[in-house]
């Protein structure tokens, strides 16, 4: 629910300041610069650990920092206001 709030606050406020408003949307990346474990490679580790596999209610899409990298340059250049 927060991620719906800032993204509707993002795009009400790039609207209103009159800018092209692209939002990519990665659901968990895993990988990044971290000497630890991150969010996204934290909850893989969950994962493995919960004997249930319940972690992911629903399922989950798990993409890797490299591909957001790529994707979010690709919607920097090419992406359309609101798609």
């Amino acid at each position: 629910m927060a991620a719906a709030v800032r993204e509707a606050a993002f795009l009400h406020l790039g609207g209103s300041l009159r800018l092209r408003t692209i939002i990519g949307c990665p659901t968990l990346v895993v990988g990044g610069p971290e000497g630890e474990l991150g969010i996204g490679n934290r909850s893989v580790w969950d994962y493995l650990r919960d004997p249930l596999r319940t972690t992911f209610h629903g399922g989950c899409n798990v993409i890797a920092a490299r591909d957001v990298d790529r994707g979010l340059a690709v919607l920097a250049t090419d992406g359309l206001h609101r798609e």
